[in-house]
């Protein structure tokens, strides 16, 4: 049995615009329709001329709808066919404050 593919890491920061690649071996069709699937997100995906790769364009408020430092159970939707993925998070960018603590 295969490992399931990974996307995003803990780079991906919720509440921040992200773009993710899915690398394809083998290819598949330059028309597919690539869906990835998050809870009650779906992003549509490019899929490159070639076939190999396909790229979401997360915005930040879609992002935000996520939890940090989380490991989602997703789907990678090729046309019908749906494929399990995990999708990982990092931790969010709470800032500074100039003001002493509390």
């Amino acid at each position: 049995m295969s490992e399931l593919a990974r996307l995003g890491g803990l780079g991906f920061c919720p509440g921040e615009a992200w773009t993710i690649s899915h690398d394809f071996d083998p290819v598949i069709s330059a028309s597919a329709v690539v869906k990835l699937r998050v809870a009650a997100l779906e992003i549509t995906g490019v899929v490159t001329p070639a076939g190999d790769k396909v790229t979401f364009s997360l915005t930040a408020a879609q992002t935000g709808s996520l939890r940090q430092l989380w490991l989602f159970d997703a789907q990678l939707q090729i046309d019908s066919l749906a494929t399990p993925i995990e999708l990982q998070t990092g931790e969010t960018f709470l800032g500074f404050s100039s003001g002493p603590d509390p």
